[in-house]
């Protein structure tokens, strides 16, 4: 049975039903993802996301993220994610998995993007490479219109 609400169509363990999709069980690489930005600025030693100083961020599933950090206050201040509350600084790592970044934080085209999959946490944190305690926290959920989509299904 095919859950039918993604570009693709998976069966109910959650494998590609799609003669193109790779062959390997539970792969993700051929899904496609919609855009969405956040303007991202640093002020008083914090990350402002769209305004909000260390705002939660709230990111849905099958969502890629894009976060603008060419804004000149960004300068020397290069965001990253992490499992790990303040990242590096907390004893973490820098969570890779989906994650890109183009350009040099501060610069005009500069960004972080994470493409928001099914295997990505629940929780993540954004922090700062450099400086300690200017992030915030990542919550991962997923979008309404898929939750009420897999209920119609399942009801």
């Amino acid at each position: 049975m095919s859950l039918g609400i993604f570009p693709h169509q998976f069966d109910t363990k959650g494998n590609l039903e799609n003669s193109s999709a790779p062959s390997s069980g539970n792969d993700l690489v051929n899904k496609s993802y919609a855009d969405a930005s956040i303007a991202v600025t640093v002020s008083s030693g914090k990350f402002v996301l769209d305004g909000e100083s260390q705002a939660t961020a709230s990111l849905q599933k099958s969502v890629r993220f894009v976060f603008d950090v060419s804004d000149s206050s960004n300068s020397g201040h290069v965001l990253r994610f992490s499992a790990t509350s303040d990242g590096t600084h907390g004893g973490g790592s820098a969570y890779s998995t989906g994650v890109t970044s183009s350009g040099t934080p501060g610069q005009s085209g500069a960004y972080v993007a994470i493409e928001v999959s099914q295997v990505t946490p629940d929780l993540l944190y954004y922090y700062c490479t450099a400086h300690s305690g200017m992030g915030g926290s990542v919550k991962v959920h997923l979008s309404v219109k898929t939750y009420d989509s897999l209920v119609a299904r399942w009801a």
